[in-house]
C-alpha cells in the first residue's frame, strides 16, 4: 500500500511539473511573438531593438504576475496591471523615447486582440471539422 502510494505521489508531482513547464514554454513563445510585433510596429532600430528586449522580457514577466496574482478580483488586477505598465513605461522612455514607449502598450492590446481572433477562428474550424 506504502509502495502504491508513493508512486502515485510520484506520477502526480512528475505530471504537475511538466504541466508547469508547459506553461512556461507557451508563455516564452507568445512574449517573444508579442516582443517582435511590437519591435516591427514601432520601427525601432537594431541597437533600439538590443536594448528594448531584455527590459520588455521583464516587462512581460511582471505583466503576468500581476495578472495571475489577482484572477479574483477585476479592479484590483486592472490596478496592478496599470501599475506594472506605468513603472515600464519609465524604463522603456529611456530606450525608446517618450512617444513610443507610449504606444508599446497600444501595440500589446492589438497583439492580444488578434491572438484571441486567431483562437476564435481555430476553435471555430476545428468545431466544424468535428461536425
Amino acid at each position: 500500500m506504502k509502495r502504491l502510494l508513493l508512486i502515485f505521489s510520484l506520477l502526480l508531482a512528475t505530471a504537475f511539473h511538466l504541466s508547469a513547464q508547459e506553461d512556461d514554454d507557451a508563455d516564452e513563445s507568445i512574449r517573444d511573438k508579442m516582443g517582435e510585433y511590437i519591435q516591427k510596429k514601432l520601427g525601432l532600430s537594431s541597437d533600439e531593438a538590443k536594448k528594448f528586449q531584455p527590459t520588455f522580457v521583464q516587462y512581460f514577466k511582471d505583466w503576468r504576475s500581476a495578472i495571475r496574482d489577482n484572477r479574483g478580483d477585476v479592479l484590483k488586477r486592472k490596478q496592478a496591471v496599470a501599475d506594472v505598465q506605468v513603472r515600464y513605461r519609465d524604463r522603456f522612455k529611456g530606450i525608446i523615447g517618450e512617444q513610443k514607449s507610449n504606444q508599446v502598450f497600444n501595440h500589446q492590446r492589438d497583439f492580444i486582440n488578434q491572438l484571441r481572433e486567431e483562437v476564435k477562428d481555430r476553435r471555430r474550424d476545428n468545431n466544424r471539422r468535428r461536425n
